[in-house]
């Protein structure tokens, strides 16, 4: 075994190509999770992102005669040409292997720029066996695309902001990337300009080289996302306005009741298989939603048609007002969901009318020492201990704005582990002191 190690590190090291051949084991992995997951129909919210892309084959987003806006267009973009052509759902799953996959190979091109191919190896193997990652595999789901383009992001970036000279192609690739990206979870739209005016203020500070590459890319990738905006502003009236999913959410996130964490609920399904509990549900909720909605029978499936009809701005706007007189009213309440939703983002509990079971283990054994390790790493960072490099530190700072902002929504273990690639790489350079591991060159701190 060690001798097979060896040959693989002695190949890495004389082609980093070989890391194509290398890590296809993960891609057979992926096909192989992908295949056992497969079941008829569509779950979860593939109707949507499926709905979506036929959507923009027929020439349009929302629904003419209503502004259904529950996410971005960034993956039904991705699906539509292959719709277009007849391509199998089946076929388009087997696309997120490759997602994940090609993440793996931009992750280790990524670590081969700072560490040695043995380090960048273990590194990579550790990544592709991080368990949570897989679980949309089987689903026409955001969440492999997104770590696809969040490691794609990582390489660019470095390459981007390494140079001591900025490279237009680099910046151009970056800010696609961050647009495209935000497009497909479009909290990272607000992450995009809280990071862009952020970074104004530092270079009001200090300057340098990187700083600047990396404002140009923040603002250039709002530039790309323009024309949907400019679509949103048309059919909402609304500067800057992304979606009209976020109300619901930060309604539940602010729920001020017992027993509720902050989770989104489903209120088309009973929340308990006691009745009694259902009674209580629907005497918080029922009024409410029956007035927003035009839906005063909770519990009643809502085919996809009355969904899209019933979900649109002025939804959006009713469950904002009620979710900020819930928060003013009640603020003890939702800091207590507020931190419920971090443990629910980092180990997959609490949710809202559930009892604990042993199924958050499978977030809490790999995030737990995950987060022990980064918590280390960023008091090191404080003190001085461990400079970073340029590149590393605004990844980072991206990633803080982004876990910060959807802590405050409705949030879930898969908005964490899309991030995970960032968080991996930063890892790294926490453990390399550690392990014997130096740099190969100067990383341009």
């Amino acid at each position: 075994m060690n001798r097979l190690i060896q040959n693989v590190i002695s190949k890495l090291s004389s082609n980093p190509k070989h890391i194509f051949l290398v890590l296809l084991p993960f891609l057979l992995l992926y096909i192989i999770l992908i295949i056992s997951g497969l079941k008829d129909g569509l779950r979860k919210d593939e109707w949507r992102y499926v709905y979506y892309a036929q959507q923009l084959l027929r020439g349009e987003y929302a629904p003419s005669h209503v502004a259904f806006l529950w996410n971005g267009p960034g993956y039904p973009l991705f699906l539509a040409p292959f719709l277009a052509v007849g391509m199998p759902l089946v076929v388009l799953k087997i696309f997120n292997g490759f997602f994940l996959y090609f993440s793996l190979v931009y992750f280790y091109k990524s670590l081969s720029i700072f560490f040695p191919a043995r380090y960048c190896l273990w590194m990579t193997l550790g990544l592709g066996s991080y368990w949570p990652a897989y679980e949309m595999l089987p689903y026409l789901m955001t969440e492999p695309f997104i770590i696809f383009l969040i490691s794609s992001l990582l390489w660019f970036i470095i390459n981007l902001l390494q140079s001591k000279t900025t490279s237009k192609t680099t910046l151009t690739a970056v800010a696609l990337l961050l647009a495209w990206t935000a497009l497909t979870k479009v909290i990272f739209g607000y992450v995009i300009l809280t990071a862009l005016l952020i970074l104004i203020l530092c270079l009001f500070i200090k300057r340098n080289t990187a700083m600047i590459a990396a404002g140009k890319a923040l603002l250039l990738s709002l530039m790309f996302c323009l024309p949907y905006l400019v679509y949103t502003y048309h059919i909402s009236g609304k500067i800057f306005y992304w979606s009209n999913a976020g109300g619901m959410q930060l309604y539940w996130m602010s729920s001020p009741y017992k027993g509720e964490f902050g989770d989104w609920i489903n209120f088309t399904s009973p929340v308990s298989k006691y009745e009694e509990v259902n009674e209580v549900f629907r005497s918080r909720h029922g009024e409410i939603i029956g007035a927003l909605y035009d839906y005063p029978n909770l519990f009643e499936t809502l085919n996809q048609e009355d969904l899209i009809s019933k979900s649109n701005i002025y939804q959006d706007d009713g469950f904002k007002k009620y979710a900020l007189n819930n928060i003013k009213n009640h603020p003890a309440k939702f800091l207590t969901n507020w931190l419920a939703n971090i443990s629910r983002m980092l180990f997959g509990v609490p949710y809202s009318y559930k009892t604990l079971n042993l199924k958050f283990l499978k977030y809490a054994i790999p995030n737990l020492p995950l987060i022990i390790i980064i918590l280390f790493g960023l008091r090191r960072c404080v003190a001085g201990k461990q400079p970073l490099p340029y590149s590393l530190i605004l990844l980072v700072v991206f990633s803080f704005i982004y876990l910060g902002g959807s802590s405050l929504l409705s949030a879930y273990p898969r908005q964490f582990y899309i991030i995970i690639p960032i968080l991996a790489f930063w890892v790294a350079f926490i453990l390399a002191p550690y392990t014997g591991t130096s740099e190969l060159k100067d990383p341009f701190y």
